[in-house]
């Protein structure tokens, strides 16, 4: 939070996720936050989480290493807040306990593992507040949905507060590592899948007669605009659902 006394200069956030570290460096100039820098790096603990239950050591080390390099860059923008944080890879991680003492012991960092709600209310009302700022499009009945590589959160906006919410467990690497064993050539693969999906969404307690608009956030969102030919409009996307059901 950047409107905290005593928060003067930059802040930034560290995320850890299953499929990369991310570092955001941000400001308050005029009212309005200003990011002074963002930095990624690939990794491969959610793999190793989802398959095994746990982060292996080497693994362990190399995140420390990523994070120590973070660290030194905030360093040179004088930065004193900082929040690391990290959701669905650390939850389902046998050794998060070892993990975050690891950190506090080689980078000096207090890990924040969120609970799912906390993670759905942060997403859910930076999306409103962004597109109420916008002005992009009318919020009431709508869906809001994040397309993590661990789970899936989904939550129905009524217009002024989130009416119903549910995480799934299941995100893009999750599905990739369960159906990893079958090959792309073979001729049940897209059905299997189908199937798989079908099961799992079955299982969101939403009435599609509620729904008036769906908003997808997620790391993998502009690819999947791309293929479907999704009008860009700013940092945006949009689609009507007429055209969605055509390329499905």
């Amino acid at each position: 939070d950047l409107n905290k006394k005593g928060s003067n200069g930059p802040a930034a956030v560290i995320e850890i996720g299953s499929s990369a570290v991310r570092m955001r460096v941000s400001q308050l100039r005029h009212g309005e936050i200003e990011t002074l820098d963002a930095l990624e790096y690939p990794v491969y603990l959610g793999h190793e989480v989802f398959n095994e239950g746990r982060i292996r050591f080497e693994s362990l080390r190399q995140l420390s290493s990523i994070l120590s390099k973070f660290t030194s860059a905030l360093a040179d923008y004088g930065c004193k807040n900082l929040r690391v944080v990290s959701s669905t890879v650390m939850r389902e991680a046998e050794n998060r306990s070892f993990v975050a003492d690891q950190l506090k012991i080689h980078n000096n960092l207090n890990l924040e593992i969120l609970e799912y709600s906390e993670e759905k209310a942060l997403i859910c009302s930076e999306i409103i507040r962004l597109l109420k700022q916008k002005n992009k499009m009318n919020m009431e009945n709508t869906v809001i949905a994040y397309i993590g590589t661990g789970s899936i959160g989904i939550a129905l906006y009524d217009g002024k507060a989130i009416s119903v919410s549910q995480n799934v467990p299941v995100g893009s690497l999750k599905l990739h590592d369960a159906l990893s064993t079958l090959s792309r050539e073979n001729d049940a693969f897209y059905p299997v899948i189908e199937e798989y999906m079908d099961i799992v969404f079955n299982r969101v307690d939403i009435p599609a007669s509620e729904i008036r608009s769906i908003i997808l956030t997620g790391s993998d969102l502009e690819l999947v605009a791309s293929v479907c030919g999704a009008e860009k409009n700013g940092d945006l996307f949009t689609i009507s659902a007429k055209k969605m059901r055509a390329v499905y």
